[in-house]
């Protein structure tokens, strides 16, 4: 059995003798070999099979007629088959054992009545395929229903288990604890951003929590601005320290700004230091300091347009003028032309 789990599936010395502890009882190749060449017409490839047989060595023992077919099909039939089924299927094999009645079909149902159509349910599965092992019943509608409860209309619960699903396995007594904690930040219920502020607590504990306000205030901020700043974008509470940083080095040592600015502005702490804020920050100074824009155009107001709309008006529309741009924008992202 070590030979054959090396030599067919291509596991390590080690994980082959640890994995063959627990098929001692199989006699015969008959049964293993019909589960490789099944992976193998389903689009498995080796790099598949070997991460798949080493996290569910069992798999080696079922029929493949009777339970492995079956659950394929029913993936095939939602859209998701192939490579991509390989995929997130080697990366977590486990819903494999779950039900087709009990666990898998309830589940999709579920899924279905927030994402409508089935290529949403694949990509949401793609994003989490976990969540197709967790129980419906136990874990995931009560969640919900808290949420629901909240107010949260279904489009933004659906947005939010895109976007964080593991949100929705922790049980609903740890969601009514963000919902209370986002409530003393000053978000009503009412408000679009509840859900946003319900998802940045979730994603950090009550002492990081506190770490990052003591940050803010090391910079300056007032309570004041923090709330500000969280009432219009919470999730600007979620970002990094070392981001923080960075930051604030630029917006409030080198542009000057004022906290209440940057508060007013809290969508800068979403967008990507190294590949828009950096960047941005390198071709205003290279044009303020060639007198091409005026001297107060600051960072927050050209940070939420798109990359077209800012290599148009900032980079294209400079060159010839200002030729040092194409190193200081486009050549650090790949731009060509």
């Amino acid at each position: 059995m070590v030979d054959y789990l090396i030599q067919k599936c291509g596991l390590s010395i080690e994980k082959a003798n640890s994995a063959s502890k627990i098929l001692t009882h199989i006699k015969s190749p008959e049964k293993p070999d019909s589960v490789l060449n099944f992976l193998k017409q389903s689009g498995f490839n080796d790099t598949h099979i070997r991460d798949l047989i080493s996290k569910q060595p069992r798999l080696l023992t079922v029929k493949v007629e009777n339970t492995l077919k079956p659950k394929f099909l029913f993936f095939q039939e939602l859209g998701l088959y192939g490579t991509p089924f390989a995929e997130i299927t080697s990366r977590y094999p486990h819903f494999l054992r779950c039900s087709i009645e009990n666990q898998l079909q309830p589940t999709i149902s579920y899924l279905r009545s927030f994402f409508h159509t089935d290529d949403n349910i694949v990509k949401a599965i793609k994003k989490w395929v976990k969540i197709l092992s967790y129980d419906l019943q136990k874990q995931i509608m009560p969640c919900i229903e808290v949420l629901r409860k909240c107010g949260i209309p279904d489009h933004q619960i659906s947005s939010l288990i895109f976007s964080y699903p593991i949100f929705l396995t922790e049980g609903p007594q740890w969601i009514e604890t963000l919902v209370t904690r986002a409530e003393k930040f000053g978000v009503g219920r009412g408000s679009g951003m509840f859900v946003y502020a319900v998802l940045a607590m979730g994603k950090m504990s009550g002492t990081t929590m506190e770490a990052k306000l003591q940050l803010f205030k090391s910079f300056g901020w007032s309570e004041e601005d923090i709330l500000v700043a969280f009432h219009k974008e919470p999730r600007f509470i979620n970002s990094s320290e070392t981001k923080v940083r960075a930051l604030m080095k630029v917006l409030m040592v080198e542009l000057g700004l004022k906290p209440c600015e940057i508060a007013s502005r809290p969508k800068v702490f979403l967008a990507s230091l190294e590949k828009v804020l950096l960047p941005r920050h390198e071709v205003l100074k290279i044009l303020k300091s060639r007198g091409l824009v005026k001297e107060g155009k600051s960072l927050l107001s050209v940070v939420k347009m798109s990359g077209e709309i800012f290599l148009k008006n900032y980079v294209i529309r400079y060159l010839d003028r200002a030729p040092e741009l194409r190193e200081a924008y486009m050549v650090p992202l790949g731009i060509s032309r």
